[in-house]
């Protein structure tokens, strides 16, 4: 329902310029970071995608919101040590990193912490959105509410 409500919502905006004020941006409307299922950390995401001509990029990670401070285990990451070491050659003292009970963690970064650093001023585009809780995991619908309850 969401998704047809965006498609339509698109398609009526669109349709209020004529062909010759078209443009098409290129983006991605469904990315996820280490703060849910994704890969890699939130910034590199962004980094990559601005670095390859993206004119924007929307967070979606699941069931969870980019607010407060929040400490990712490195071995348990999908990205592991690899992923933390292009991290830290990537944005250098930026990177935050403890030992607690002697597992190394990274602190993940809020998209207000790292948003100025990488959205172009001025017009629509170049803008990073985060839309937590905006879609739920596919699994069966009896799983996910006992996973709610926990």
């Amino acid at each position: 329902m969401k998704v047809t409500f965006l498609f339509c919502w698109a398609s009526f905006a669109l349709a209020g310029s004529t062909f010759a004020e078209a443009q098409w941006w290129k983006g991605n409307l469904h990315t996820h970071t280490l703060w849910s299922d994704g890969d890699d950390y939130p910034e590199q995401i962004a980094k990559w995608y601005k670095d390859h001509g993206y004119h924007f990029l929307t967070l979606t990670d699941h069931n969870t919101l980019q607010t407060g401070e929040r400490w990712s285990d490195v071995m348990k990451n999908r990205g592991g040590p690899p992923a933390l070491a292009k991290y830290q050659a990537a944005w250098g003292k930026w990177v935050q990193t403890r030992e607690r009970n002697g597992r190394l963690e990274v602190r993940l970064k809020t998209l207000e912490e790292f948003r100025g650093r990488l959205e172009v001023p001025g017009g629509n585009h170049g803008s990073l959105e985060n839309c937590a809780g905006a879609h739920e995991r596919h699994q069966p619908q009896n799983a996910h509410q006992a996973q709610r309850r926990q």
